[in-house]
């Protein structure tokens, strides 16, 4: 089980664990209605790094980039907190950075930013700004293979729920 935390927080021990020679990884999304797919991609993440962080994107982000009427579902301590209890993740914060996850990218200074293989082969501009911030703090953009997990939606299993 992971640690809820403030970045602040996390930067010490980050330095800290990198001290130790720790390899540190870091993943972030909204995981709004936590499901199957989002555990296989973190599970395939800490296969990267001895620690792994993740960051949940806040409220005010997921409605402002998003625009979906009513999401994000579930509140931003409520996602940080369902996400910090399973098993391969070390520490979560709230992430309320505007551009993506760029600056958390450049304060944490991960070895690995890893991303689901959903983006393998994305033209998201943020993912090319978070590829190069990872790259200027020596990092570097690795992707998880979650096969048929990666098909699992959110979008798609509330569009379902409406359906009944």
């Amino acid at each position: 089980m992971g640690k809820l935390v403030k970045l602040n927080y996390l930067i010490k021990n980050i330095k800290r664990l990198k001290k130790d020679a720790k390899k540190i990884g870091f993943c972030y999304g909204v995981f709004d209605l936590l499901h199957p797919g989002h555990v296989k991609h973190l599970e395939e993440a800490k296969k990267f790094c001895d620690v792994l962080v993740v960051g949940i994107t806040s409220n005010k982000q997921v409605r402002k980039r998003r625009k979906i009427p009513g999401r994000p579902i579930f509140d931003e301590k409520l996602r940080a907190y369902l996400v910090s209890q399973l098993k391969p993740v070390d520490f979560v914060f709230v992430n309320n950075d505007r551009n993506s996850s760029v600056k958390a990218i450049k304060v944490i200074k991960p070895d690995f930013c890893i991303k689901g293989q959903d983006y393998l082969n994305s033209k998201d501009k943020y993912l090319f700004l978070e590829a190069k911030a990872v790259e200027s703090v020596g990092g570097k953009l690795v992707f998880t293979r979650t096969g048929k997990f990666a098909k699992i939606r959110t979008t798609k299993i509330i569009d379902q729920l409406k359906e009944i």
